[in-house]
């Protein structure tokens, strides 16, 4: 008798093991071999723990991958990752590789020729080249295809067209301030009159281009007037606030 307790106890203890240790199937009998827990069904639900995000705050040293769903305070599925718990499938934004900034002239009667000093509101540092807004200058410090872009409001100090020479062509200019070398231009809009060339009291020019920049070239919005003299503001007036609008972009 005593031999087949043993026997009986040595049985249970081995189907225990068994019970314990091998692979679990659940609505099936031949689990995955690459699962621990394989749950089939053809018309259920794996239902995890709910509960709200004070009871997911009550979980004492939560273990790594340990996942709840959670009721309340922007309901969903939430794992921990080893030092916080995340929601699965929130969207992340990237911090924009883009420089973007704003520029209000600090001339307040007409401009002069070479660059264009403005007070500056960066709305993006970008993370392609640090900006110097005390110069204008934008120095790049990744190589590569940038894609460049400005926008410049201006309006005239009279409100008439402006009489232009015959070989006059006011321009606005992105260009390296060391080298002098041109990347894009934009021309003020110019038409023909009985009086000869002359330009809109007001309006808006568009610079744009494409260029390959090394590490340390650098960036500078420029006003080349063509001309003795052009009575205009850049950026700013009674009209126009942040009219001035430079975009810097790497493109590779």
């Amino acid at each position: 008798m005593k031999n087949f307790s043993i026997i009986g106890l040595f049985t249970a203890f081995l189907m225990l093991c068994n019970t314990v240790c091998a692979q679990v199937g659940v609505g099936t009998t031949t689990p995955h071999a690459s699962a621990q827990l394989d749950i089939s069904s053809e018309n259920k639900g794996l239902l995890i723990p709910r509960m709200d995000l004070d009871g997911r705050t009550a979980i004492q040293s939560p273990a790594t991958g340990l996942m709840i769903f959670q009721t309340d305070n922007s309901p969903g599925f939430y794992f921990y990752n080893g030092t916080a718990w995340e929601k699965i499938g929130a969207q992340t934004t990237p911090a924009p590789a883009n420089f973007t900034a704003n520029g209000t002239t600090l001339n307040p009667f007409f401009t002069l020729p070479g660059a264009i000093i403005t007070n500056w509101t960066v709305l993006q540092a970008g993370t392609n080249g640090i900006f110097t807004p005390e110069l204008s200058i934008y120095t790049v410090t990744a190589a590569g295809t940038y894609k460049l872009s400005a926008r410049i409001n201006y309006s005239s100090t009279s409100p008439l067209p402006i009489l232009l020479g015959p070989d006059n062509d006011p321009a606005i200019i992105i260009l390296n301030p060391i080298t002098l070398q041109e990347y894009a231009r934009g021309v003020f809009p110019i038409t023909n009159s009985a009086n000869g060339p002359t330009m809109a009291s007001s309006g808006t020019i568009l610079v744009e281009g494409a260029v390959t920049l090394a590490a340390g070239d650098q960036l500078m919005l420029s006003f080349d007037p063509d001309a003795p003299f052009l009575p205009i503001v850049l950026g700013s007036d009674q009209k126009h606030v942040n009219g001035i609008h430079l975009t810097i972009s790497k493109m590779d």
